[in-house]
């Protein structure tokens, strides 16, 4: 059972996409990564998933919604 779920993430600033539909599960007790070029999006994913950035799409901590952003 996933414990963080990402799912259909989206964040548009001035037309541009910053993240396109990202979605991703995380367990409990494993270690993971974001690795990328500078510019590619990683301090926006965290900034959606920690409610510092008003994205499109849900966030969930043990299955239930903690943020959920529309249109």
């Amino acid at each position: 059972m996933s414990k963080l779920t990402v799912s259909n993430l989206t964040k548009v600033v001035k037309n541009k996409t910053l993240l396109n539909n990202v979605c991703l599960s995380l367990n409990y007790g494993q270690v993971y990564s974001v690795i990328g070029d500078n510019g590619a999006g990683k301090t926006t994913l965290f900034r959606c998933i920690l409610g510092l950035s008003q994205p499109i799409g849900t966030v969930a901590l043990d299955d239930k919604v903690v943020n959920s952003f529309n249109l």
